[in-house]
């Protein structure tokens, strides 16, 4: 599980990218979570066939902390940009 602390000093539309070497199967292989004071505010599973997704989420003011778990490829390499 990998864990990324966010401080954004006002509300903004964050664009989230993650990418990681496309598989041909179907099974969830990532889970992502954005949390705040120990709540899951958004959620979603990756499938190993689609090789990554980009989110634009809009989020207030606050500090979070982004929630990258392997479900299956434990220990594979991905990227993970918020712009």
């Amino acid at each position: 599980v990998d864990w990324y602390r966010l401080s954004l000093p006002e509300e903004q539309v964050l664009i989230l990218t993650m990418e990681y070497p496309q598989g041909s199967g179907t099974d969830d292989i990532y889970h992502l979570s954005l949390e705040q004071n120990g709540k899951s505010l958004w959620s979603k599973k990756l499938e190993e066939g689609s090789g990554g997704t980009a989110e634009k989420l809009q989020i207030p003011a606050g500090e979070y902390y982004f929630c990258v778990k392997a479900e299956t490829w434990k220990g594979s390499v991905y990227t993970l940009s918020f712009e």
